[in-house]
């Protein structure tokens, strides 16, 4: 997973990049732990917040599909991985928040 994400950094185009990282998240959303991986990889200073925030907002879209108990696993993994740049992702924040609160209520 980590090499195909790495990958994505080198393409040119930032709509190119979101296809690829939307394909990514399509294909782990079977899998938190690559879903995790995925947002460690989005939340790191080495990808640009035009490329992450698109990602980390399809990423909050497909939490649906996963089971509750990976739903929160996911969105508390991310809500803690967002910390130290909460300023910078305040809406994917709030949106892992939400949706972890919602899978909670359940």
């Amino acid at each position: 997973m980590q090499s195909a994400l790495n990958q994505v950094l080198t393409t040119k185009s930032t709509g190119d990049r979101f296809k690829s990282y939307q394909a990514l998240i399509d294909k782990s959303v079977a899998s938190s732990s690559d879903l995790k991986t995925i947002i460690t990889h989005l939340a790191s200073e080495e990808v640009s917040t035009k490329d992450s925030k698109p990602a980390l907002a399809y990423i909050t879209t497909k939490l649906g599909d996963l089971s509750n108990t990976d739903c929160k696993d996911v969105c508390r993994w991310a809500i803690a991985k967002l910390e130290s740049r909460v300023m910078l992702f305040v809406k994917e924040d709030g949106s892992f928040k939400r949706e972890c609160a919602m899978v909670l209520q359940a």
